[in-house]
């Protein structure tokens, strides 16, 4: 199942509870009902966890703009031509592009990263919630096994690795709830307990 596709199936996801969690039941009606655009750092966020985890299907679901002068006649004959080859896919510019491959490129030099996400990628969980009867969806990065032990793990990124900034972002975006949603979604399509490693 792709990325769009999941977010388009029915089911309530973390990121939509942590609205409920950390602002209002009013603010998560809202959001429910007025979806928010896009912006470029999830774009961006989402073709990194592509690249990074499923590198084989990158160009299936995303498209790199070529560098044209729009301007010009035939700038805007190239920039057609691109669009109409690229139909349903998303499209990132070749910065960006150049920045996740560079990414990419990091997680490969850091050995306790590869040993982390080699497993099950990019796996849609879907279940209703037994106290609530609310239909739930997870789709956990990576489903890995390192010595013996089980685990969910989620591939981030940070504005910093100073002291406490990453902490930060844990608490701004509801980390530590992402991750029992997800060991919860985990169990209850496969049965067995999972940890979680970001």
């Amino acid at each position: 199942m792709t990325n769009k596709a999941y977010r388009k199936h029915e089911g309530v996801s973390r990121s939509e509870l942590n609205i409920l969690l950390t602002k209002s039941p009013m603010h998560f009606k809202y959001a429910q009902e007025h979806p928010e655009e896009d912006t470029p750092a999830l774009l961006e966020g989402r073709a990194a966890h592509k690249l990074i985890l499923e590198p084989e299907t990158f160009t299936e679901e995303f498209a790199i703009a070529p560098q044209c002068d729009r301007r010009t006649k035939e700038g805007k004959e190239t920039y057609a031509a691109f669009v109409e080859a690229s139909e349903g896919k998303e499209v990132i510019t070749a910065d960006t592009m150049t920045k996740i491959y560079e990414m990419a490129e990091a997680i490969k030099q850091n050995e306790t990263a590869v040993e982390f996400l080699k497993g099950l990628h990019e796996q849609s969980y879907f279940w209703i919630d037994a106290q609530t009867g609310e239909a739930c969806k997870v789709r956990p990065d990576c489903l890995a096994e390192v010595d013996g032990v089980k685990y969910i793990v989620d591939y981030k990124t940070t504005e910093s690795c100073a002291d406490g900034a990453f902490e930060r972002s844990v608490k701004k975006y509801g980390y530590k709830f992402h991750s029992g949603m997800y060991r919860e979604g985990v169990f209850q399509n496969t049965f067995e307990d999972y940890r979680f490693a970001f």
